[in-house]
């Protein structure tokens, strides 16, 4: 019944009310709360022949109709609650001085229109409320003061009904304004809960999406690194072909020494057959943990090797898609870095998105300095370092990823490791891949991530993972 009259007074005409559905049925609710309320109260004003407040009561209920009606038909929320508040404050104070003034029920109702201010409309209205209530007590004071408010127009007998009935009332109203508030908060809550969700979801999907085509600029390379291990694996296993052909020849007549000869090839071949198998089983591992969606399990890793992998087959990528692409790669690797305890499949992120990025950097300045002696490079170097703090070395290793590239300006360098925040034209990137790469190596690995660079002379990319 509630729900059906709260949908019938719904504002439909007023374009202000195309959003906030949850605040527009708690003005309404309110609204007709107070209706139930005031005929309650003309209903117990008749019992104690109150005529005065039997008027004051059944004027605020018809008003209170009135502004339901104004409200469906587009007079402005912030309009109608204070319309709503102001007879209520003139109906409470009129009420109360016939009650006696200070110390009556009537006077402490007023206390409700501050509440209400706060719930309907905000911090701002409810200040302005809460300033004229105390006025409004204030006056009552001042009067007193000076002279004596003797109640009227009620029987006196039945003082101690009206002060009762009228504390019910209240204790009622506040009741029903702290549980609509409760189920405003609550809701309000819900649809917040929900929000997060979609927002995870869609963070997640992009996230997948942003994996996704990292492991597309590695696809060509992948396919270009797997091609040298079977090119070995099919040339190899052809001269294996020929050298037992070869050596049963030798054996049929009966040339031991020669057939011992050529037993020893073709052992050495099949070895370099096993380890050009492996490494194209690794390069296949490699792309299948690089898609796979990370567990955040860290194990020991071997970082320069994992660095290196990455390096070329980023580069292959990238070579494959464009024929034109050269530059010098400076590799300097810190043998004692050794095993580090990472996720793999994230730092690979990390370092894929650098690299691609340093790739792009020493392009871009290669194609507007055509003729110019240009020569592109870039230096992918590791550093374990050890810092003594009190009584323990706290180790750490660096990766460095540097271009000479045309350098990053400090306004830019400021925001670029923020979301969607992107440099490259449209279609070339999506500004998510540095963001992500920051919350891998600081929320994922406790780690650090900063950037140096000179406009015109190129940029540098310093990884710090503390090793635990």
């Amino acid at each position: 019944m509630l729900s059906k009259l709260i949908d019938y007074f719904l504002p439909v005409h007023n374009p202000e009310f195309t959003n906030g559905q949850r605040d527009r049925r708690l003005i309404i609710m309110v609204m007709l709360i107070a209706v139930l309320a005031d005929f309650l109260g003309v209903l117990t004003s008749l019992e104690i022949d109150a005529k005065v407040i039997i008027y004051t009561l059944g004027t605020n209920f018809v008003l209170n109709i009135i502004l339901l009606f104004l409200y469906k038909n587009g007079l402005s929320k912030a309009i109608v609650v204070h319309l709503f508040l102001a007879h209520h404050a003139i109906s409470i104070y009129i009420q109360a001085f016939l009650q006696g003034g200070l110390m009556t029920p009537g006077c402490f109702s007023l206390f409700l229109l501050p509440a209400l201010a706060i719930l309907l409309l905000g911090k701002r209205a409810a200040i302005i409320w809460v300033c004229i209530t105390i006025l409004l007590i204030t006056s009552f004071f001042v009067y007193e003061s000076f002279y004596e408010i003797v109640p009227v127009g009620y029987d006196l007998e039945k003082k101690k009904f009206f002060f009762f009935s009228s504390l019910v009332y209240i204790n009622i109203t506040i009741f029903f304004i702290l549980m609509v508030y409760e189920n405003s908060k609550t809701r309000g809550l819900s649809e917040i809960e929900k929000k997060n969700h979609d927002l995870l979801e869609a963070q997640a999907q992009l996230i997948q999406a942003e994996k996704m085509a990292s492991l597309g600029e590695l696809t060509a390379g992948i396919a270009h690194e797997i091609q040298n291990p079977l090119n070995f694996v099919n040339n190899f296993s052809e001269l294996n072909q020929e050298l037992i052909v070869e050596m049963e020849k030798e054996l049929e007549i009966g040339n031991f020494e020669a057939a011992k000869e050529i037993s020893r090839d073709i052992v050495a071949n099949e070895g370099k057959i096993i380890f050009h198998g492996k490494r194209a089983d690794a390069i296949v591992k490699g792309m299948l943990l690089h898609s796979r969606t990370s567990t955040g399990k860290k194990e020991p890793s071997d970082l320069n090797e994992l660095v290196d992998e990455y390096v070329r087959l980023t580069y292959q990528g990238l070579r494959a898609k464009n024929k034109s692409f050269n530059t010098a790669i400076v590799t300097d690797f810190d043998e004692q870095v050794g095993q580090v305890n990472i996720v793999p499949q994230d730092i690979g992120r990390v370092i894929l998105n650098l690299l691609n990025n340093a790739f792009y950097a020493v392009n871009e300045r290669a194609l507007s300095e055509v003729g110019g002696g240009f020569i592109p490079k870039v230096t992918v170097s590791t550093e374990l370092i050890s810092l003594k703090k009190a009584t323990k070395n706290e180790k750490s290793v660096l990766i460095k990823i540097a271009d000479n590239g045309g350098g990053i300006a400090p306004q830019i360098a400021e925001k670029i490791f923020q979301p969607f925040f992107t440099t490259k034209p449209t279609g070339k990137g999506t500004g998510l891949g540095l963001s992500l790469s920051y919350d891998i190596v600081t929320k994922g690995h406790g780690g650090q991530m900063t950037v140096e660079s000179v406009l015109g002379e190129g940029a540098t990319f310093v990884l710090k993972l503390p090793i635990e």
